[in-house]
């Protein structure tokens, strides 16, 4: 399922559990990134093992996706790699970063824990 700009912002403000995830490479995290989102990109061998060890397990949790923009496969990319895996409620936001910083909205920089 594909989400917009303002109906990430509406989940990510609401008392739920919700993983963002970053998934560009650490490098392109570590320089802009949305504030409270992990960084595990597409291509690390095992990243579905490392959504599953930031779920606890619990393949019903909200995981939202995101990478660069609109033209950039990688979050759609993840979110089947997950579906496939078995988790249940994964979202693309399709603008990414793109669409997050053209809107304004503050990011964040830094080092990855990954």
């Amino acid at each position: 399922m594909e989400m917009t700009r303002d109906e990430v912002l509406e989940l990510l403000d609401g008392d739920g559990d919700t993983l963002l995830i970053d998934v560009l490479p650490h490098e392109q995290f570590d320089a802009a990134h949305i504030p409270g989102s992990l960084s595990v990109p597409l291509d690390d061998r095992d990243f579905v093992a490392e959504i599953d060890e930031l779920t606890d397990g619990d393949r019903s949790l909200t995981i939202i996706v995101y990478c660069a923009s609109f033209s950039c496969p990688a979050s759609t990319t993840a979110m089947e790699h997950l579906r496939r895996a078995g988790f249940t409620d994964v979202r693309d936001f399709k603008g990414g970063m793109e669409d997050w910083q053209g809107a304004g909205l503050p990011v964040q920089s830094g080092v990855s824990a990954g």
